[in-house]
């Protein structure tokens, strides 16, 4: 979230969209390297972790650590791009994240039985989500650009 709010601050509908993609590339780097990171170190040793967090009551539940980090560095990633549009004050594309809820919403109503199916439907949407945002970006970068040239 910090690295979100860094991100808003430092871009502006009022900079060139070139400077505004450097600060979205760089925001995205840092969210990849520590929460790519992080995700890397819980999946090696998800037993570990859960272990010491939570008590090694909840060993058995480690399965699910490596897909569920999964889906929070997907939604790290899909929160920056939203956030930059907002930033740059695209609105417009804010409501595919809405979509995405619904769909996401709708996968594990269908798929509730096994906890792991919930939690894969969760990763499946968190990736569709920052999949629409990062091609929102590139289409928006697209436009700005063409417009600029223009």
């Amino acid at each position: 979230a910090r690295i979100c709010v860094g991100l808003v601050t430092l871009v502006s509908p009022r900079h060139a969209t070139r400077l505004n993609q450097l600060s979205l590339g760089g925001s995205l780097a840092l969210i990849l390297l520590l929460g790519g990171g992080a995700w890397v170190f819980m999946s090696l040793f998800s037993h570990f972790i859960i272990g010491l967090l939570m008590g090694h009551e909840y060993v058995a539940y480690a399965q699910y650590l490596p897909r569920i980090g999964l889906a929070m560095l997907f939604l790290a990633l899909a929160n920056a791009l939203q956030m930059y549009h907002i930033a740059v004050k695209y609105y417009r594309f804010s409501g595919a994240s809405f979509a995405v809820f619904l769909f996401t919403l709708g996968l594990v109503y269908h798929n509730h039985v096994i906890i792991m199916s919930v939690v894969n439907d969760i990763v499946v949407g968190s990736f569709i989500l920052m999949l629409i945002a990062a091609t929102q970006n590139l289409f928006f970068t697209h436009y700005k650009l063409k417009e600029i040239n223009a």
